[in-house]
């Protein structure tokens, strides 16, 4: 019998049912997606700025505007990755304007970590 990817990249028989998945209502579902998005973006900053991850994990923690820049700065990464993969004839210029969006953000990040924890840093 052919066999069918299932979750998690395991397979199954055609015949046999796959894995009840948990039942997460839209409201968990939406909040499940939501911190999983701020984990991808929160590692994703971490891998910018990796000697400052105690401070990027507080910042997460404690400010939804530093959240959100983090979620910025990963989506806008995902975006470049999918412009640098295209062949479109329009990828060079919206490659290039993403570069420098995500360089902005990064300048953003970094401008919030030191003004944040300035005062640790003998400033």
């Amino acid at each position: 019998m052919p066999l069918t990817p299932q979750i998690e990249s395991k397979y199954c028989l055609d015949d046999q049912q796959p894995p009840e998945r948990p039942k997460i209502s839209r409201n968990g579902r939406a909040e499940h997606m939501k911190e999983q998005r701020i984990e991808d973006s929160f590692a994703l900053v971490v891998e910018l700025f990796g000697s400052w991850k105690s401070r990027i994990e507080q910042s997460v923690d404690e400010s939804e505007a530093f959240r959100s820049l983090c979620e910025d700065y990963a989506v806008c990464a995902i975006a470049l990755e999918k412009w640098q993969a295209s062949n479109a004839a329009i990828s060079a210029q919206r490659q290039q304007e993403y570069s420098e969006l995500l360089a902005e953000l990064g300048k953003e990040i970094h401008q919030w970590l030191e003004y944040r924890y300035r005062s640790d840093t003998g400033n």
